[in-house]
């Protein structure tokens, strides 16, 4: 009976709220690319299908995503290339199924509200629509296609967070829980949202564009703008991204650029190249001729083991970090 009464209670200030016409719209962010501007939405309160879903969303996340993949071709002169643009999208907001008996408590002239977690409402689907192909150099197969296709639904779901999305719909939640119930004649009105287990894997806040996907054999790596390269197996897209963050943060902390004076008096490049490769639950993070010596790989090594524990792997997952010479040699484990 209780439950029962929660589900009137929200029925009728959510329609209540969509006849009202609460809408507000939020700035823009800088999108996936500079060409393509993304923005984000936050809704009005909308009622998604209450009867079945009982779904509050408070903020959308709209974006259209630039997926590339480039691929050498030792046969031809030109390497392959391939581009393609999605539309994306994520609701976000409160699975109301989720609230507990207590949610809404009357106490004096006070009033508490407890919600449970911010999420994603529309998770079970893809947050990314049809493929429109932008260009298309050499042949791509489904199993390609269906790799970008991940890859831009890994990309929106790591905008969410480098845009601090559930925060913000948190945020926008109770304020509009507040601001609905005092049109209701509640007063004093104190919201408290239940925080998430994770609001995301690590996220450096670069540009998506400072690096390329590159596919050579059965060799697939990132290539930075200096050059350098982050070499992966058996990790998918969106882990891909969270170490694609550590490693730019790793090349702004040691410049690649080393001080070798030249003929013309310019600095040489000299780029650097990690490798990341997952087996299961054994994750290893490896620098390759990073400018450390055994001496002090340790005292370097050990914040991005932290790094990688944190806010990257799993729980689960057995973690090492290695220092390699440049024959990819081990010279150094951290684990």
């Amino acid at each position: 009976m209780k439950r029962l009464w929660v589900y009137i209670v929200f029925s009728v200030v959510l329609l209540a709220a969509i006849l009202w016409g609460v809408n507000r719209v939020t700035g823009v962010f800088n999108g996936a690319t500079a060409i393509f501007r993304s923005q984000t939405a936050i809704s009005a309160v909308t009622l998604k299908d209450i009867a079945p879903t009982m779904q509050l969303r408070t903020l959308t996340l709209q974006k259209e995503l630039l997926v590339s993949q480039y691929r050498q071709n030792p046969w031809y002169q030109g390497d392959d290339e391939i581009h393609v643009v999605y539309p994306g999208r994520i609701d976000l907001g409160f699975d109301l199924h989720r609230c507990g008996d207590d949610w809404l408590q009357v106490v004096g002239d006070t009033t508490f509200v407890h919600l449970p977690p911010v999420e994603i409402l529309n998770a079970k689907s893809n947050y990314t629509g049809i493929a429109d192909v932008k260009i298309e150099v050499g042949t791509w197969t489904g199993d390609d296609m269906n790799r970008l296709h991940d890859r831009a639904n890994a990309m929106m779901l790591r905008s969410c967070e480098a845009d601090d999305c559930y925060r913000r719909a948190e945020k926008l939640g109770a304020e509009t829980l507040i601001e609905l119930l005092t049109s209701f004649g509640y007063r004093n009105i104190t919201v408290d949202v239940d925080h998430r287990d994770r609001y995301g894997s690590y996220t450096f806040g670069g540009d998506d564009r400072a690096f390329q996907y590159w596919t050579e054999g059965t060799s697939r790596y990132l290539k930075f703008r200096d050059g350098s390269r982050l070499v992966y197996d058996g990790l998918g897209e969106y882990e891909l991204l969270a170490f694609a963050d550590l490693f730019r943060s790793y090349l702004d902390s040691t410049p690649a650029v080393a001080t070798v004076a030249t003929l013309t008096g310019q600095k040489s490049v000299q780029p650097r190249t990690q490798v990341v490769v997952r087996r299961g639950h054994q994750l290893q993070f490896a620098f390759v001729d990073a400018p450390w010596t055994t001496a002090n790989a340790k005292a370097a090594l050990t914040p991005y083991h932290q790094t990688i524990r944190q806010h990257i792997a799993n729980r689960s997952d057995q973690v090492s970090v290695e220092l390699l010479d440049r024959n990819r040699r081990p010279l150094y484990r951290l684990k």
